[in-house]
């Protein structure tokens, strides 16, 4: 059932009730942000505008749907098991950037720009940008 409402009658209670219709569906947290995002930004402009004094979509959050136990138990490092299935079935090709993936701990976009000389030898380290952090990081390379 679609409720039909001039924009200037739109409150943070309808926000709201938009957020947790869209938690109780089962949309991820991502999902509900960008959504939440979006209806802001098309009210600022709306205020810019002239069309309405205030932001109703300003100060809504989603609230945090699993436990920090869930999370936890959602992610964890591959099992030797694992990992050697992975190499296993990988292209030839690749299987180096999956191996040094595995073995650093890091992306495979990361480890797929990375260059021979950002390798120290002597301190068994590898030295790379973290493209997603932004950042310059060394890694020291495990043992085999």
């Amino acid at each position: 059932m679609k409720i039909h409402i001039h924009i200037d009658e739109i409150t943070t209670t309808h926000i709201r009730g938009f957020r947790d219709h869209m938690m109780a569906a089962g949309h991820s947290a991502a999902t509900i942000n960008l959504r939440l995002h979006t209806l802001g930004t098309a009210f600022n402009e709306a205020k810019r505008q002239g069309l309405i004094d205030v932001n109703p979509a300003n100060g809504v959050k989603v609230r945090q749907v699993k436990s920090e136990a869930q999370r936890k138990d959602s992610r964890r490092p591959f099992r030797l098991s694992e990992m050697l299935r992975i190499i296993d079935i990988s292209r030839v090709e690749i299987m180096g950037a999956i191996v040094t993936s595995l073995n650093l701990g890091n992306r495979n976009g990361d480890v797929t720009m990375m260059r021979i000389g950002e390798v120290n030898w002597a301190n068994a380290e590898v030295h790379y940008y973290n493209r997603k952090g932004k950042k310059d990081v060394n890694v020291p390379v495990l043992p085999g």
